[in-house]
């Protein structure tokens, strides 16, 4: 075989023809990365200014405040205490947390849910903003028993381990069951599996959810109030997988596909916490926004 014969197959292997956007289904040009051709590209729906605790994002803040994060994000001059006087007027001071570290990539802000009421997970991180393109891939995986998106879904989730600190291992939200059997599988658990393997880290199922009462089975129209009550007490210790050599004093990675309320997370989160969890960080494809 010729050199010039042995190259193209490498090019063939590295740039397969016929290879299609995960998002819109047209063919990929070589050149687009991720999968994602430029016109389906998911900058727009970026996470990039969001809360502290929960992860979801300051879409509605206004021009005014995102000049004033921009100050800090670039400024020098701040102190290791987070001292934002020199800087910041006071009418933004007490909407911005006052423990901004001057080694934060973004100013430790806290949005009036997590300020009034702590969260029972560490910390939430989201690469993407549930909306547009992102939406459409969350319900091709989702609904769509598309579930080869969950491994390029995993990629762009990856990038966000980093701001977790040391994970022991990884596990997921659970279905409901009647969901589970109707949908043939749980895209959170396809996440995590992902997830673990890129990574290096075990991928165990940890918890298992009961099924709602009739009146909340359609969790996802539900409002705040009435998801919270659904999901209370619902979320359980899998005792089948001897859960007290994975829980107790170890630092664990939740996965989910999408972060709305937060609710199911929490739950999960807390009962973690109650079986000896030393932590509980939460990871999700998408989040929604903080209005």
């Amino acid at each position: 075989m010729s050199e010039k014969n042995i190259i193209k197959i490498f090019h063939q292997m590295a740039f397969p023809v016929e290879i299609k956007c995960i998002v819109c289904d047209c063919e990929l040009d070589k050149d687009c990365p991720n999968s994602i051709c430029g016109s389906c590209d998911l900058t727009s729906e970026t996470n990039q200014t969001f809360c502290h605790l929960c992860g979801r994002a300051f879409e509605n803040t206004n021009d005014k405040t995102l000049d004033c994060l921009k100050k800090l994000k670039d400024s020098q001059t701040l102190d290791t205490s987070g001292n934002q006087a020199d800087i910041l007027n006071a009418e933004f001071s007490a909407f911005l947390n006052s423990s901004v570290q001057s080694n934060n990539s973004q100013p430790n802000i806290l949005c009036s849910k997590c300020k009034k009421q702590r969260p029972h997970f560490d910390k939430a991180r989201s690469p993407f903003i549930y909306k547009n393109n992102v939406i459409s891939l969350v319900y091709k995986l989702k609904y769509g028993n598309a579930r080869f998106l969950a491994k390029y879904l995993a990629f762009f989730m990856q990038n966000q381990i980093a701001q977790f600190g040391q994970i022991d291992f990884i596990t997921f939200v659970p279905l409901f069951k009647h969901k589970q059997k109707l949908r043939g599988y749980n895209q959170a658990h396809l996440l995590a599996k992902h997830i673990g393997e890129n990574s290096n880290l075990k991928c165990i199922n940890l918890l298992k959810k009961a099924n709602p009462i009739a009146k909340y089975k359609n969790t996802a129209k539900l409002s705040r109030q009435d998801r919270i009550k659904s999901i209370q007490n619902s979320i359980s210790i899998n005792h089948e997988k001897n859960p007290g050599k994975y829980i107790q004093n170890k630092n664990i990675l939740l996965v989910d596909d999408v972060l709305t309320s937060a609710t199911t997370a929490n739950e999960c989160a807390k009962v973690l916490k109650q079986n000896g969890a030393k932590s509980v960080f939460v990871l999700s494809f998408a989040t929604s926004t903080n209005k």
